[in-house]
């Protein structure tokens, strides 16, 4: 298991109230990316484990400072993950 980064952001489903997408900073200088939180699970020590490797992170689509999911950021990160945003 690599090391990816650090979560700086959930943004959860507004119907279902569930954690749908983490925003993960990957490195220093790295910025931070859409991660789908589908298919993860948090270890032992706290630690979020997704089902990618950093260097797809780090070509997924980045979030606007605020965060906010908007239908253009969604059909993006549907397109990247292949997962409904």
């Amino acid at each position: 298991m690599q090391p990816v980064g650090k979560v700086t952001d959930v943004l959860f489903d507004d119907r279902e109230f569930t954690p749908r997408w983490a925003v993960v900073k990957t490195g220093f200088f790295g910025g931070e990316h859409f991660v789908p939180l589908q298919n993860t699970y948090v270890d032992e020590a706290g630690r979020l484990v997704v089902p990618f490797d950093k260097a797809s992170i780090k070509r997924a689509p980045k979030p606007p400072r605020e965060h906010v999911l908007t239908p253009e950021i969604a059909k993006e990160l549907r397109d990247y993950y292949g997962v409904a945003a």
